[in-house]
């Protein structure tokens, strides 16, 4: 009886797990998305700036 309980239980874990899995991935994916392009932003900033200034 406790093995049947154990497997329902771990049944209910994988389905949460998976669904857990389905959300963050995306939202990883746009974290790491918006701390790329800041850093592209951050270092690009000043090169336009300096262009800016020139004419």
């Amino acid at each position: 009886m406790l093995r049947d309980v154990a497997e329902f239980y771990e049944g209910h874990l994988d389905v949460r797990l998976t669904q857990l899995t389905t959300w963050i991935e995306p939202v990883l994916l746009l974290v790491m998305g918006v701390l790329v392009g800041t850093v592209v932003v951050i270092m690009y900033l000043p090169v336009f700036h300096m262009a800016g200034n020139i004419q």
